[in-house]
């Protein structure tokens, strides 16, 4: 079987994935490639709110780094830090975007690389369709 592909305007090349039933691609940044998934119907549709809110995190570069560090920086002091605390400024300096998620509903995901802070666990930071940080904690 033949992999679909789908070229879009503001998301570039993306392929579907048949098992997760989401479009894949990657993003170039001013100083890296990241990974893409996009929650579009199987025809490739991408809503009005995906792109809106696609396009003010890209007016931000993704990097939402610092709201991140507002949220996890006392836990991080407090619980892993081997009694050397930082600042908010190293906490978010340490963070590298991995991959960014297109939700149906608008919302982004960004998944980042930890930078060792968390023992190589990623941390994700979730923006409604709004612009607001409503989540940033540890996963996997």
């Amino acid at each position: 079987m033949s992999e679909r592909q789908y070229h879009d305007d503001l998301f570039g090349l993306l392929i579907f994935d048949e098992q997760f039933k989401t479009w894949h691609g990657n993003l170039q940044l001013a100083d890296q490639t990241v990974a893409l998934e996009v929650y579009a119907s199987p025809n490739g549709t991408v809503s009005d709110s995906m792109r809106q809110a696609f396009l003010m995190c890209q007016a931000n570069g993704f990097d939402y780094r610092d709201a991140a560090a507002a949220r996890m920086l006392e836990v991080y002091n407090q619980n892993w830090n081997n009694d050397e605390p930082i600042d908010a400024a190293t906490f978010a300096h340490r963070l590298t975007l991995e991959q960014i998620v297109v939700q149906q509903d608008g919302t982004i995901v960004l998944w980042h690389n930890d930078g060792d802070l968390f023992a190589g666990h990623v941390i994700l930071v979730e923006i409604n369709p709004q612009g607001v940080v409503t989540r940033a904690e540890l996963m996997g």
